[in-house]
């Protein structure tokens, strides 16, 4: 899975951006069966990643434009599934991200049941540098925490 696509537009070149422009239009209308229609359509994509892509983009669009839409579609991320596990996708981001900072894994971060991300100071304080919207949705409203 891609990290943080929705972050780095050059990244999705590979996506058509109408059916990205299609999905943010569709999550923005927050209803479980336009969801699953939009998903169904997406299969004319040439493999799952390529759904998947779309989705995490278009969620990351939606935050900069409509942050309660994209909350809502956020609280309501299993009508995503099994074509994006958004859960999954912020573990792997937030992994990747603390790691890269020089993190260690089950020593400045862990991941548990409840809560889903236990972090050091020092962690969170990696983690909240240079949030984007979306990834500051995410972590809210999908790992329950809070960066100020």
């Amino acid at each position: 899975m891609m990290l943080s696509w929705g972050r780095n537009p050059e990244n999705h070149c590979d996506v058509e951006e109408s059916y990205i422009a299609l999905a943010v239009d569709i999550l923005r209308v927050q209803d479980r069966e336009s969801i699953q229609a939009l998903k169904d359509f997406l299969t004319v994509l040439p493999n799952p990643r390529f759904i998947e892509n779309v989705l995490i983009v278009a969620i990351y669009q939606l935050a900069e434009i409509d942050s309660e839409a994209c909350r809502w579609i956020l609280r309501h991320s299993s009508y995503l599934m099994p074509e994006l596990d958004v859960k999954s996708y912020a573990l792997q981001w937030v992994y990747l991200k603390l790691r890269t900072q020089g993190l260690k894994f089950n020593q400045d971060f862990q991941f548990g049941e409840t809560p889903a991300l236990q972090l050091t100071e020092q962690a969170q304080l990696a983690l909240s540098h240079n949030l984007c919207m979306g990834d500051r949705l995410i972590l809210q409203e999908i790992l329950s925490l809070h960066i100020v």
